[in-house]
């Protein structure tokens, strides 16, 4: 038997997979971003053995109430992705409250190492100004995911990157010289 009708089956398996959550309404627009991917594919783990998470501050523009983001995520095997949009402490660090986000099976997210923008609707909402300080960050409890950055030329102006895991329990600025890149993502809003 030829080999083709296992690969049309996997490739079919494939494409069930590549889901993604639904796309947002027509009426949304992006308050503040940072569209850069790094196109070599350089990304950080989240989630796994070690239960990495990773978190980009960012400064609201215009304002409006956020609904979802778009983030170069994906994900492998079983679990679930969260997002969380969280409140930045007066040091500028990733606080403690989370103010809005999202949990998606791995069944809905796509499955690339190079990474393209994935719409996470949140499930509640929340308002916000221009000039606040937030945090977009990712967690994958019981999964594996990534979270593709930027290159090292393109660093997003108004926030930083930070991390912990189960052995580093508070965040932390990412090193300039190993993980200088900022996660690229686009906050969306309504008006």
């Amino acid at each position: 038997m030829s080999p083709i009708p296992r690969l049309i089956a996997a490739a079919l398996a494939c494409a069930a997979h590549l889901s993604a959550p639904a796309a947002p309404p027509p009426n949304l627009f992006i308050d503040t971003a940072h569209f850069d991917i790094d196109a070599g594919g350089l990304n950080m783990g989240v989630g796994g053995m070690d239960e990495w998470q990773h978190a980009q501050t960012l400064t609201v523009q215009k304002g409006g109430v956020a609904v979802g983001a778009y983030l170069p995520v994906s994900c492998f095997f079983t679990g679930s992705l969260v997002v969380r949009l969280l409140d930045v402490d007066a040091a500028g660090y990733p606080g403690g409250n989370t103010l809005a986000g999202a949990r998606i099976p791995v069944a809905q997210l796509p499955l690339s190492f190079f990474g393209y923008f994935v719409y996470i609707p949140f499930k509640s909402e929340v308002a916000v100004a221009a000039g606040d300080r937030l945090a977009l960050a990712a967690s994958a409890p019981a999964g594996d995911c990534i979270w593709n950055l930027s290159p090292f030329s393109t660093d997003y102006p108004h926030g930083t990157n930070f991390y912990r895991n189960r052995y580093i329990t508070s965040w932390t600025p990412s090193p300039p010289t190993v993980l200088g890149n900022d996660y690229p993502f686009q906050l969306v809003m309504r008006p």
